[in-house]
C-alpha cells in the first residue's frame, strides 16, 4: 500500500509539471491573440452627475469659531476642549403659513365672510389659528332671543361673536372660555371691528371684566360695556372700554341689531384623527 501511494503521488506530481511547463510554452502564443486593451484616455467621459438640490431656507450652514483653546493644567498632556463647532446649523425663522377657515354649518349668507374670518384667525391664540369656524347661532336663522343664544353658545368651547347694527358698522368679541351664565373669560378674550376697518383691541389688564352672560342682557368687557345686547338681541350699546383699551365699535353709542352671528372653534374634520 505504501509503495502504490508512493508511485501515485509521483504520477500525480509528473502530471502538474506537465501541465505547468505546457502553461509556460503557450502563454505568449495566447497574449499575442488577446485584443489590445483600450488606453483610459479613450475611454468615454462619464456623464455628469445633477446638482445637488440647495438647503431648505429655514436651514443656513454658519462657519464656526475654529478650534479649541488648549486645557492648561492637565500634566501638559495637550488636551484640547471644543468650543464651538467648526459647523453650525441656524435654524431662520421662515414666513408663517397663513389658514384661510372653512366656514361650516350656515343655510343663509352669513355675516362672516372668509376674508375676514382669515384675518381675525392670526389673533387667536396658536392652536386655533388652524381651526375651521362653525356657525352655532344666527339670529336671521334661528331668531333673535338671548335664551336661543345660550341654548346654542353653553358647553361649545372658545366663539367668536359677530354683530351688525343698521349702519352696517360689522363688530364682535372672540370669547375664549365656553359661554355659561354668569361671569366668565380670562385675558385671551378680545374685541375687534369689522367694517369700516378691520382691527384688533386686547386685554389690557386693567381690569377683569370679560363677559357677562345675565339672563336680560349679555355684555363683553367693563365697567362701561364694549358690547352689550339686550335679551331679543335686537338693540345693543357700545362705549369706550377700558378692559381692551377699545373706543366705540358701531358708529353710535347705541344701536339696533341687524344681524347677530356666534361661531365655535372647531378641528378641520380631515386632520381631526391626528388632533
Amino acid at each position: 500500500a505504501a509503495g502504490w501511494a508512493k508511485s501515485r503521488a509521483g504520477t500525480v506530481g509528473d502530471n502538474l509539471g506537465h501541465v505547468y511547463h505546457r502553461i509556460a510554452e503557450h502563454a505568449p502564443k495566447i497574449k499575442s491573440k488577446l485584443p489590445a486593451l483600450p488606453s483610459l484616455s479613450s475611454l468615454p467621459s462619464l456623464p455628469s452627475l445633477p446638482s445637488l438640490p440647495s438647503l431648505p431656507s429655514f436651514l443656513r450652514m454658519t462657519g464656526g469659531g475654529g478650534g479649541g483653546a488648549s486645557a492648561g493644567g492637565q500634566g501638559g498632556a495637550g488636551k484640547h476642549r471644543r468650543s464651538k463647532s467648526s459647523v453650525d446649523i441656524e435654524m431662520v425663522a421662515t414666513a408663517s403659513y397663513e389658514y384661510t377657515p372653512q366656514l361650516l354649518n350656515y343655510r343663509i349668507s352669513p355675516i362672516l365672510s372668509k376674508p375676514v374670518a382669515k384675518q381675525l384667525a392670526k389673533d387667536l391664540p396658536i392652536a386655533m389659528q388652524m381651526d375651521d369656524w362653525k356657525l352655532l347661532y344666527s339670529s336671521n336663522e334661528h331668531g333673535s332671543l338671548l335664551n336661543t343664544f345660550y341654548e346654542k353658545a353653553v358647553g361649545r368651547g372658545p366663539t367668536v361673536l359677530i354683530v351688525k347694527d343698521e349702519s352696517n358698522a360689522v363688530f364682535g368679541a372672540f370669547v375664549s372660555e365656553s359661554w355659561r351664565k354668569g361671569l366668565f373669560g380670562n385675558g385671551q378674550t378680545f374685541v375687534f371691528t369689522v367694517s369700516p376697518e378691520l382691527k384688533t383691541y386686547k386685554w389690557t389688564r386693567k381690569n377683569s371684566h370679560f363677559c357677562n352672560a345675565q339672563m336680560g342682557h349679555v355684555s363683553i368687557g367693563g365697567p362701561k360695556c364694549g358690547i352689550w345686547l339686550d335679551e331679543k338681541l335686537r338693540s345693543g350699546m357700545s362705549e369706550a372700554c377700558a378692559t381692551f383699551d377699545s373706543p366705540p365699535l358701531s358708529k353710535s353709542a347705541d344701536f339696533n341689531c341687524y344681524g347677530v352671528e356666534l361661531w365655535g372653534i372647531v378641528v378641520p374634520e380631515t386632520t381631526s384623527s391626528y388632533r
